[in-house]
């Protein structure tokens, strides 16, 4: 029982506790050892010396109580905090003897797990009452404070615990609402915290979390249950499933599923878990990116705020001529996901390699196929009908990643957009594009079309950053490409500066562009100078406020870092310019 209780404390913590060596240039002990971090499940972690711990609130002054709660035999005096140490009033027990290495870069410390077989690592940002634990592969963040009283009430123990102390809930908000900026700041794309109301006993109906819409094949609902908890952080859906879900004929599946689980891309693991033995259950595969509405957040919960709000998709002016003198290979379809959240007012659809261009019906035929070839190029940049990066195109196709197109920058110009910014929950859309910026006439011109642009920038938001951080992390001191825009910047420069310096080629003045921001357009600017989309006077001219190399020959002279960073064939990014004809051979 002990094992299960602990492996629960893991999976909801989303830390491994261990060893843990600091090293840093002062051989200093990090800032946040022999503080008690409380998360929203009312569960502590302590750095201590060299290890982490969990705990949870004493009980009348003790912790053997915590031992007939849980039908386990835990020894929870083995824990001996340093002399001078105060902990307040929480039981603690070593939880893993994985070791752990901690490095302060200067703005965070970097704890990496070594394990067997790879490394899991997260970084440890220090904030005004607590900690942000962010994990750069997934962009996911989790909120835990240090200022928060202890949680009293009694505890939720399965599937995972969560305090019934409402006063103490509504605290835990108050902390991450106050969080926001410095999470947005750190890059964090998820802040892992999902309120949840206080555990009433005099309350017939099921704990609010439960409340969620299950598929009505049983099948399909065990495996919803784990993709619910493990890829949208609905909270402990596995828990809701053996609880709510009348049928329980595949539960087994449900179990398997959460048991050997890896610790990233939960969807990918049971994509594969399907297709490998759905066979042997006597059920067919499915795609469960499509089925679950991912790109849409969810199948949601009952009454919940994850469900769609309600937008009229008429159109306030006339729609754009079907007609298209585009010879592209792709066509238009219909939208064949109007019921996913946010994705309503689409009326034209194209698939190009398993990912989706979706636009508003105000965008021509021509414009629409336009975005779909210049993504095609970008992928399949030497047009031989295969992408170039298989392991980018799994990427993105896991994070189903679109390319959205709007009628217009304004909401009530645009249903589409109004539809979208209210009701999508996905993660796959790094760039948009309007009607006024998609010029197929002109590709990549600069003041033209943006579609090279846009696109290009999903394609390296959600795909590049996260499939090799080592080169295209957009955190300061994590990249190649980072160190090489602060080169081009004459400066490491978090904040906007007044003034660049002189000798400085790249020059973004936008101030509500951040650092992360400024490294993707960064990356953008060196590509199309590569490509030689930026080689002609008017448009040097019109960017010199903001690049200057603008020809192939001038970057790679000026910038020899980023040159030699999009060039390396290991990274297969496309260096052709796309003309807006996807004709693969």
């Amino acid at each position: 029982m002990k094992a299960v209780f602990l492996s629960i404390l893991l999976v909801i913590s989303g830390a491994f506790a261990g060893c843990l060596n600091y090293d840093d240039d002062d051989d200093e002990e990090p800032e946040f050892f022999g503080e008690v971090y409380w998360q929203e499940n009312g569960v502590a972690l302590i750095w201590e010396n060299e290890w982490l711990y969990y705990g949870v609130p004493k009980i009348n002054g003790g912790c053997d109580e915590w031992n007939v709660i849980l039908d386990a035999d835990i020894d929870w005096d083995k824990f001996t905090v340093e002399e001078g140490r105060p902990i307040g009033d929480v039981c603690f027990d070593v939880s893993r003897d994985e070791k752990h290495v901690s490095t302060y870069t200067g703005d965070y410390f970097e704890i990496c797990i070594v394990g067997d077989e790879e490394d899991l690592c997260y970084d440890i940002h220090l904030i005004d009452g607590g900690i942000i634990r962010y994990y750069d592969d997934t962009g996911e963040c989790v909120p835990q404070s240090s200022d928060i009283r202890e949680p009293t009430g009694e505890y939720e123990t399965t599937p995972g615990l969560l305090v019934d102390d409402e006063e103490w809930h509504e605290e835990f908000a108050d902390f991450v609402s106050d969080s926001e900026d410095a999470a947005e700041e750190i890059g964090c794309l998820t802040l892992l915290y999902g309120p949840a109301d206080p555990i009433d006993e005099d309350d017939d109906e099921d704990y609010p979390r439960c409340e969620l819409i299950w598929p009505e094949d049983a099948f399909k609902a065990a495996i919803y249950s784990f993709i619910a908890e493990y890829e949208l952080h609905y909270g402990p859906s596995v828990g809701c499933f053996f609880d709510d879900y009348a049928d329980q004929t595949y539960g087994d599946i449900a179990y398997e599923l959460e048991d050997d689980s890896p610790s990233s891309d939960a969807l990918g693991y049971a994509q594969n878990w399907v297709d490998t033995n759905a066979q042997d259950y006597g059920q067919e595969t499915f795609d469960l990116s499509t089925e679950f509405n991912i790109a849409g957040g969810g199948l949601g919960h009952i009454n919940g705020t994850t469900q769609p709000e309600p937008v009229e998709c008429s159109e306030s002016g006339d729609e754009a001529p079907a007609q298209s003198t585009n010879s592209s290979i792709f066509t238009i379809q219909d939208n064949p996901h109007v019921n996913q959240s946010g994705m309503a007012c689409f009326t034209k659809y194209v698939e190009v390699f398993g990912l989706g261009v979706y636009a508003e019906s105000g965008l021509s035929d021509e414009q629409v196929l336009h975005a779909a070839d210049v993504l095609a190029e970008l992928l399949d940049n030497d047009e031989d009908g295969v992408v170039d990066d298989q392991a980018l195109l799994s990427r993105l196709q896991d994070m189903n990643a679109l390319v959205p197109m709007f009628n217009s920058e304004e909401i009530d110009e645009s249903p589409a957009l109004l539809d979208f910014e209210e009701n999508y929950n996905g993660n796959g859309v790094g760039a948009v594009l309007f009607a006024n910026e998609v010029d197929p006439e002109n590709p990549g011109l600069w003041g033209a079309d943006a579609t090279i642009e846009e696109i290009m920038h999903t394609i390296n938001h959600i795909g590049h950053v996260h499939l090799y951080p080592d080169a295209f992390g957009l955190e300061p001191n994590s990249s190649l490409l980072t160190d090489a825009m602060d080169e081009a910047r004459g400066g490491q420069f978090v904040e906007h500066p007044s003034e660049y310096p002189e000798d400085a080629w790249y020059h973004y003045n936008d101030v509500t562009c951040e650092y992360d921001c400024m490294a993707i357009e960064y990356l953008y600017w060196a590509q199309v100078a590569n490509m030689g989309l930026l080689n002609d006077t008017e448009t040097c001219d019109g960017i010199d406020d903001e690049w200057q190399p603008c020809s192939k020959e001038l970057l790679e002279s000026m910038d020899a870092l980023i040159y030699a960073l999009i060039t390396d064939p290991q990274y297969m990014l496309p260096q052709i310019a796309p003309d807006g004809q996807y004709n693969p051979e």
